[in-house]
């Protein structure tokens, strides 16, 4: 108790000691000092398998989707320790693979839960924009017919399949199963 009474006891007398003839006088508090831990890149310290198995992305996959965003979220100065482009990603990439809390990750990468979801925010926006070079609908009934198909034979995914084909070819539902009898359509008639 002593010693919160010495630190807190300065400020106060000083404080205290302010009259009318010194209000021109400022009364500084010295600062804590600020401490910078040190951010391990994972992307270094794990081998391929260990990295593929916590992000899901292997490291060459890792580094062509950083060498596609890292223009757009590379730290915008190099003071106070900035987080650079790789962890940026990894954080992004790990919260994908784990679908944990903000806390969780950025416990992991030592920084503040709050970093944690503007960054994640952050590197999703540029990781999406990446969308129409990665991901392609199918177009035509046929590739509609043929990725039903591949869906069922995967895991009998017949509902995500009568769903892909009836809302985006917008063809009635007894049309699309008249052309393919192998995919099986339940409750389907609400999402038409």
């Amino acid at each position: 108790m002593s010693s919160i009474s010495s630190i807190s006891s300065p400020s106060v007398s000083s404080a205290s000691n302010l009259d009318s003839s010194s209000e021109d006088e400022v009364v500084r508090v010295p600062r804590a000092p600020r401490v910078f831990l040190n951010r391990t890149n994972p992307f270094d310290m794990l081998s391929d398998d260990e990295f593929q198995c916590r992000f899901r992305l292997s490291k060459a996959c890792t580094m062509r989707v950083l060498r596609r965003i890292e223009g757009n979220i590379v730290p915008n100065t190099r003071r106070n320790h900035s987080i650079s482009a790789i962890n940026r990603l990894l954080i992004t990439l790990r919260f994908y693979a784990t679908g944990s809390l903000h806390q969780v990750i950025a416990d992991h990468f030592i920084v503040t839960k709050a970093t944690a979801g503007r960054i994640i925010h952050h590197v999703t926006h540029y990781i999406a924009l990446l969308k129409d070079e990665y991901i392609r609908m199918p177009s035509t009934l046929n590739e509609r017919l043929r990725v039903c198909n591949e869906f069922f034979l995967i895991s009998d995914f017949q509902m995500y399949a009568a769903l892909l084909t009836v809302r985006i070819s917008k063809f009635s539902l007894q049309e699309v199963i008249q052309k393919q009898k192998r995919c099986v359509f339940y409750k389907c008639s609400g999402y038409m």
